[in-house]
């Protein structure tokens, strides 16, 4: 372990504060699992009345600090937030794709922990590093989404809606060896 200088020490406190999901009562948001499936009842927003959507996921990925001493650990989740997400027309299709946006965030979450694992911490640039890195994922994760509901036009086009569920299935089990929540940082 490489002991920190006051440059370090600096970001270590931020990476204690560093939360760039809200926090909410655990009531309010679902962490994914692979067991847990969303449900309408999940969707607590009240739907707009202008939208010719069916249904909207508030989803995203959540990274905080579980330990500091005597390795840096941090947490990177995805969550889906009850609170922002509505819907207006329940049927089963639907919750499936509604339930692949979040999956998504799974996987960029698992991209994201990945990423962490493998990359070495500057001390002295840490808030900056890991800033970073989080807003390109996000970025990157944001931009999917899109597509997603772009090439399936929003779950409409049946066949790939279901070619975007194996595909995602295919890189969550490529990914597998990330699935774990917490990641412990290698600093240079």
């Amino acid at each position: 372990m490489k002991i920190l200088g006051l440059s370090g020490l600096a970001a270590l406190l931020f990476l204690c504060s560093f939360t760039l999901v809200s926090l909410m009562p655990k009531d309010d948001l679902i962490i994914w699992s692979a067991d847990t499936k969303l449900t309408w009842d999940d969707f607590k927003q009240k739907a707009p009345t202008t939208t010719t959507l069916g249904a909207s996921t508030d989803s995203g990925i959540e990274l905080n600090t579980i330990s500091t001493d005597p390795d840096i650990k941090i947490s990177i989740k995805s969550v889906f937030n009850k609170n922002k997400s509505w819907v207006k027309t329940k049927t089963d299709h639907l919750l499936k794709h509604e339930q692949l946006h979040f999956d998504i965030a799974e996987l960029y979450a698992r991209k994201m922990r990945k990423e962490f694992k493998e990359k070495k911490f500057n001390s002295k640039t840490l808030k900056t590093e890991m800033t970073t890195a989080y807003k390109q994922e996000v970025a990157k994760l944001e931009a999917y989404q899109s597509k997603y509901d772009k090439e399936t036009n929003h779950s409409r086009i049946l066949d790939k809606q279901t070619q975007w569920e194996k595909d995602v299935l295919k890189d969550l089990q490529g990914l597998e060896s990330y699935k774990d929540t917490t990641v412990v940082l290698t600093m240079k």
